[in-house]
C-alpha cells in the first residue's frame, strides 16, 4: 500500500487498466463470448478441487481424464477456494490481478534503475498497453498469461539479489504450465549471460535455469504421464 499512496499516478494506472480489462474479459464471460478451451477445462478443475476431490474433466475425453494429463498447471488447484466467492468467473479475475500485478513488477524494476518518478509510470502502462495482454484478455484465460506476470517481479527480486524471493518467482512460474519451466530456464539463462561478470548473480541465475530445466523433466516425463 505504501507504493501507492507515494505514488497516486500508479494508482491511477492500475485503476483504469482494471477497469478496461475487466470490460473486455469479464463482458465477454457475460455474453458468452468465452470457450470450453481452456476457460471451461479450467473452471470444471477449480469445481472439482473446491470439492474435495479430484478432477474427472468431461471435456478432455477421450484424450484425458485428469487435466493435469493435459497440462500440469497448479493454479487452478491453489485459486480453487475462491470458487465458492465468485464461481465460473474466478479464474477470469485470477487472470486480470496477476496482469495488475505484473505492471506493479514492472514499476517496481524500473524504479530502481531511474531516479526519474514518471519512467517507471510510462514503463507500466506501456506493459498494459501490449497487444499481447488485450489479445489474451479478449479470448478468455490461459495459464501462460499468469504465470508470465511473475517475470517482472523476478527481475525486480534478482536485481535486488533477494534469491530468495527471485526464487520464488521462478516457481510461480514453473508451476503455471510445463512449457513455462521451459521459458523459465532460458530466461535465467539470459540473467546468467547478462551478469556473467557478477559470480553472486551468475550463479543464483545458473541455478535457477538447472531447476527450471529440471522441474520441466520431471513434468513431460512423470507428472502428466
Amino acid at each position: 500500500m505504501s507504493v501507492f499512496s507515494r505514488n497516486k499516478a500508479l494508482t491511477i494506472v492500475l485503476v483504469i487498466s482494471g477497469l478496461l480489462f475487466c470490460s473486455i474479459s469479464l463482458v465477454n464471460h457475460y455474453n458468452f463470448r468465452t470457450y470450453a478451451w481452456d476457460l471451461g477445462i479450467n473452471n470444471n478443475a477449480i469445481y472439482d478441487y473446491a470439492h474435495f476431490r479430484w478432477n474427472d474433466c468431461m471435456l478432455l475425453r477421450p484424450q484425458f481424464q485428469n487435466v493435469l494429463s493435459d497440462h500440469f498447471t497448479i493454479y487452478p488447484i491453489l485459486v480453487s477456494p475462491f470458487y465458492w466467492l465468485s464461481g465460473s468467473w474466478t479464474m477470469l479475475l485470477f487472470q486480470i490481478a496477476a496482469i495488475l500485478s505484473g505492471g506493479c513488477g514492472v514499476y517496481c524494476y524500473f524504479k530502481l534503475k531511474t531516479d526519474n518518478k514518471w519512467i517507471p509510470v510510462l514503463a507500466s502502462i506501456h506493459f498494459f498497453s501490449t497487444w499481447g495482454i488485450f489479445s489474451a484478455l479478449a479470448f478468455d484465460y490461459h495459464d501462460n498469461v499468469v504465470a508470465a506476470m511473475f517475470v517482472p517481479w523476478a527481475f525486480y527480486f534478482f536485481e535486488k539479489k533477494e534469491f530468495q524471493k527471485t526464487f520464488l518467482m521462478i516457481l510461480l512460474i514453473c508451476i503455471g504450465k510445463e512449457n513455462m519451466a521451459l521459458w523459465s530456464a532460458f530466461i535465467c539463462g539470459g540473467l546468467f549471460l547478462l551478469n556473467v561478470k557478477e559470480p553472486e548473480k551468475r550463479n543464483a541465475a545458473a541455478l535457477f535455469s538447472i531447476f527450471s530445466i529440471i522441474y520441466f523433466a520431471l513434468a513431460v516425463k512423470v507428472f502428466i504421464p
